[in-house]
């Protein structure tokens, strides 16, 4: 389970199936390119609360990185080092992840399953008042697989140091299993006639 209780609850229905994780993304060879790619999303103000701390932590970052807006309102300019993109579709997403040493994006369970399926190190900052997101970060970090830190105490130094020292192993999963129980489903369904 990447989810823990948010996907196994204590009661289910009887007909309930698992699918196992989806990931629309391919794990594929790709040059490295970039330090660190941001990946900003969610509802605002959150999404420009967290914006507006990252440039500033931006500012003093070494590192070559690209910041992926999540918003098409206003083009912005850092340095020469950052990269900004307001939106990217899904193979340039695909892509920049892949080209970066580490990603820092927020903690929805879409994003956390692309993350394993591509095995990339991660800093995930849950959305604040997000309580799955919340949940899912501290199930994350306290089952090793992801890091997981608070956006109200967000350092980004502090984040890549802590991240360095944390030792995180990434599960191994079917990617393919809800093919097969989408088949096994629809093959045990009988028609209903009217």
């Amino acid at each position: 389970s990447i989810a823990g209780e948010l996907s196994h609850p204590a009661n289910l229905p009887s007909n309930v199936r698992y699918i196992g994780p989806i990931s629309r993304f391919e794990n594929k060879q790709e040059d490295k390119l970039y330090d660190l790619l941001i990946i900003l999303s969610g509802p605002e103000p959150q999404r420009t609360l967290l914006e507006n701390i990252l440039i500033k932590e931006l500012q003093s970052y070494k590192g070559k990185s690209v910041l992926i807006r999540g918003t098409q309102e206003n083009t912005i300019s850092i340095n020469n080092s950052v990269e900004v993109i307001n939106i990217a579709n899904a193979v340039q997403l695909n892509q920049l992840i892949l080209q970066s040493e580490t990603v820092l994006s927020r903690c929805g369970y879409t994003t956390v399953m692309d993350l394993i399926k591509l095995k990339k190190k991660a800093i995930l900052i849950p959305t604040p008042g997000q309580t799955e997101q919340e949940y899912l970060g501290k199930y994350l970090m306290q089952k090793g697989i992801l890091f997981c830190c608070s956006q109200e105490t967000f350092s980004l130094s502090h984040a890549l140091e802590q991240l360095q020292k944390t030792n995180l192993s990434f599960p191994q999963y079917d990617w393919n299993k809800y093919k097969k129980t989408i088949q096994h489903i629809t093959h045990n369904t009988q028609p209903t006639t009217q």
